[in-house]
């Protein structure tokens, strides 16, 4: 059987292999890779090679047995709430606020009430997203937050403002601040701390160390004091690299755990049982350093910051 696919604007810029493998989800690399060398896969009626760049209009043509060809169109999105703040929309990126208990993204207990099937769903009743004429595209986040923190996260409407701002991400140029409250003040106003993480596979848990050894990786995090509420501690910090859980497992190490933390915190601390969420939200994101990606289309972001302006604990208190 044949299968022709046109390339449109969300699926140009991209190698060939690695759409292949998003829309044809029963062929794998192997099999690509073969249909490539026996010029069962071609571009515009020509051979290619697996690392060619898709552009906007090129035609590709996949000769195989049909089982191969069908393509899956994943609609559970529809089944996630309608609920979604929004702080910030325009042609490529959304800016909403994720409550505290929401899951960004499915698990393997297959939840639709996601973040990712909230935003495709408010995508498609806006005709902005439409799952039967896209090719491989998805809108889809450009980070994580953890289930029960609250805070920012940026999504991407287009492939070249995903692709363009999770490489900003993974260099550090989307800034990350958070704010929280601690038990214990840290021992300074203003500081960068410097440790090593790595996950304990049996408790499931990162592990930080002042040490750096062959399992752990750096984490590099910045606090500055910002001022007591009640008996607690509220900082500001910089993320400037992106473990798992780097904010809570740093700050438990520094014997100063969030004020509601249920996983990283020592015996010793005496938890405030009032507070059953962990007190920390992802309150600012900005955009920097858009120049060194050559992307004019965004460009607008640079420099550009999004606030969050209600910090939940603070009203508590």
């Amino acid at each position: 059987m044949l299968k022709k696919v046109t390339i449109q604007t969300n699926d140009a810029n991209q190698r060939l292999d690695r759409f292949l493998c998003k829309y044809f989800q029963n062929l794998n690399k192997a099999s690509i890779y073969k249909l490539i060398r026996t010029k069962d896969i071609k571009v515009n009626n020509k051979r290619t090679e697996h690392n060619y760049i898709l552009k906007v209009n090129d035609v590709v043509s996949v000769y195989t047995h049909d089982k191969f060809l069908e393509k899956k169109i994943d609609l559970n999105f529809a089944k996630a709430k309608d609920e979604l703040n929004i702080i910030y929309e325009d042609d490529h990126i959304l800016v909403v606020h994720k409550p505290i208990g929401l899951v960004v993204h499915d698990d393997d207990k297959h939840q639709f009430d996601t973040l990712q099937n909230r935003i495709k769903k408010y995508l498609a009743k806006k005709d902005v997203y439409k799952p039967f004429n896209e090719s491989a595209f998805v809108p889809s986040l450009c980070h994580r937050l953890d289930l029960n923190t609250e805070g920012l996260i940026v999504a991407a409407k287009s492939a070249a403002a995903l692709r363009v701002i999770m490489e900003m991400f993974k260099n550090n140029d989307v800034l990350r601040f958070y704010q929280c409250l601690v038990y214990k003040p840290l021992p300074k106003q203003t500081d960068t701390l410097y440790h090593y993480m790595h996950k304990d596979l049996n408790t499931n848990m990162m592990i930080v160390s002042d040490l750096k050894t062959n399992l752990n990786k750096t984490a590099i995090t910045k606090y500055k004091y910002l001022n007591q509420v009640s008996k607690y501690y509220r900082y500001e910090i910089e993320l400037l690299t992106g473990r798992t859980h780097q904010i809570r497992a740093v700050l438990n190490h520094m014997k100063s755990p969030v004020v509601g933390e249920q996983r990283y915190i020592t015996k010793d601390i005496d938890k405030d049982e009032r507070y059953t969420e962990q007190c920390l939200v992802s309150y600012k994101i900005k955009f920097t350093n858009l120049a060194k990606y050559k992307t004019d289309e965004l460009m607008y972001l640079n420099n550009k910051e999004f606030v969050l302006e209600d910090i939940w604990f603070l009203k508590k208190n």
